[in-house]
């Protein structure tokens, strides 16, 4: 896990942004997570642009990005014993 800032050299793409967390797989996939304790009117719109985000950085730098975001309720209600199992109930719960 590592939380370091990324900047994106591109005047296409966010220059710099500080995310929560991000994972790297064994499979060499990343993740952006953001953590978020109340969901208010603007995550929508920061959801959207992380997702860009982390299409922008697949494209730039050939490796797979995804975002996530993993809401209190969601953590608090499993006892996660594996990323996989994280990454697995937000899917599932994003299909709701």
């Amino acid at each position: 896990v590592r939380t370091d800032t990324i900047r994106v050299h591109r005047p296409d793409v966010v220059k710099q942004y500080y995310p929560d967390y991000i994972v790297e797989t064994e499979r060499g996939e990343f993740y952006l997570i953001e953590t978020k304790g109340l969901v208010d009117i603007d995550v929508p719109r920061k959801d959207e642009r992380a997702k860009k985000w982390c299409e922008d950085l697949t494209k730039l730098t050939g490796k797979k990005w995804n975002f996530i975001r993993i809401d209190q309720s969601l953590f608090q209600s499993h006892d996660f014993k594996t990323f996989e199992e994280l990454v697995k109930a937000h899917k599932q719960m994003a299909k709701k």
